[in-house]
């Protein structure tokens, strides 16, 4: 009982989209954020107050002990302990700039969690390449041989990752209808990418790329289509859809004739070969001249 009713309902294809997209950008910040505690030699640019404060206490401390103060000593130590603000170091500042380049930016609250609507922009191949080449281009700014070496290898990592997770995407999250051809693909592109993580990170696997490998192809493959045509943002999409197809039979009187007009051009919009199956206009008898 529990299998059918399953499969029956949709996955939730924006929130899985968010979610995984979420996690992956997670660890690329934490890459990132180790890249920013490698980091030995002063820096100014592009970087917050508490990044600069850090690197000058670590800088500090290298210098022997007879030209310092005991006090001195323990007082940069202990700033060194404490770290800096994530979003102060430098190659996570880096990644946020290429985020709000293409207007993807994490919420003040939430753990700057991301919203459904700019993650459909985040996912196309062009954004993932200034996302992951933030790392490269900050890496070549400081001039440090093993640091550019692990930015390579980050940005190759990533740049895998997310182009795999976007093929996925696209197809699942389409609102048209599927071929078993364009099936098959989707459901290669899901091992693809799981496969990928499972061997690249070490991080959990989430309940949405559960739902995603063993939930969504069974689904897809029932109904022929992507989770665009049943999520809420396609419901709510037919609003707008209405409201201007609307406009243009305004000049019909009779608001029932108005509305059937409607949900005929809709229903021919969504399946346009139906058509030809509509049953041609009845001729007008010919009045019969009057005596």
């Amino acid at each position: 009982m529990h299998d059918k009713v399953i499969g029956k309902v949709c996955p939730p294809g924006p929130h899985i989209t968010l979610r995984i997209f979420q996690r992956l950008f997670n660890l690329l910040e934490e890459e990132c954020h180790q890249l920013d505690l490698s980091i030995t030699e002063p820096c100014t640019t592009n970087s917050g107050k508490s990044f600069r404060d850090y690197l000058q206490a670590k800088s500090t401390i290298k210098v022997t002990e007879q030209e310092q103060s005991n006090h001195t000593i323990v007082q940069n130590k202990r700033k060194v302990k404490q770290g800096f603000e994530r979003e102060d170091g430098i190659f996570v500042k880096s990644l946020e700039r290429a985020m709000a380049s293409f207007h993807v930016v994490g919420q003040a609250y939430h753990g700057g969690s991301f919203v459904g609507n700019p993650i459909q922009r985040a996912v196309k191949p062009e954004n993932i390449k200034t996302m992951c080449n933030s790392v490269i281009a900050t890496a070549t700014s400081l001039n440090n041989s093993a640091l550019q070496s692990k930015a390579d290898e980050i940005n190759d990592k990533f740049m895998d990752a997310f182009n795999l997770f976007a093929q996925c995407h696209t197809i699942y999250d389409s609102n048209t209808l599927l071929s078993n051809a364009k099936i098959n693909e989707l459901e290669t592109a899901i091992d693809a990418f799981l496969q990928f993580y499972s061997e690249s990170f070490t991080a959990t696997v989430l309940p949405k790329m559960h739902m995603l490998e063993d939930h969504l192809v069974p689904w897809v493959k029932r109904w022929k289509v992507g989770c665009g045509c049943m999520g809420e943002q396609g419901a709510e999409s037919l609003h707008a859809m209405f409201n201007n197809v609307e406009r243009a039979y305004n000049n019909i009187v009779d608001r029932v004739e108005r509305l059937r007009v409607l949900l005929q051009n809709h229903h021919f919009k969504l399946l346009p070969a139906n058509k030809s199956l509509e049953p041609p206009p009845l001729k007008k008898r010919p009045t019969k001249p009057r005596d």
